[in-house]
């Protein structure tokens, strides 16, 4: 998934949850525009179905996050935070 289109998931769940902390870390509203170009991109059921693979691995990342879970092996390199 591009992270222009992951971050305009952000910005739609975000909102949509009144979410404030989530919409301001991520920024700008979402135009109408915005969101009628979704739409005719991935169509209703295309960005209802990108909703909830964001909000599962958003609920995924909070509880392994929570839990520490470690990779499974040495082998990866440890993510670095996204520059702001």
């Amino acid at each position: 998934m591009p992270p222009c289109i992951t971050e305009r998931a952000i910005l739609v769940v975000s909102r949509e949850w009144t979410q404030q902390v989530e919409w301001q870390m991520h920024s700008a509203r979402i135009s109408d525009e915005t969101y009628r170009r979704a739409v005719a991109a991935f169509g209703e059921q295309g960005l209802v179905e990108l909703l909830g693979v964001n909000g599962y691995y958003v609920l995924v990342a909070a509880l392994m996050n929570g839990a520490r879970t470690a990779p499974a092996g040495a082998a990866f390199e440890a993510l670095r935070r996204f520059p702001d």
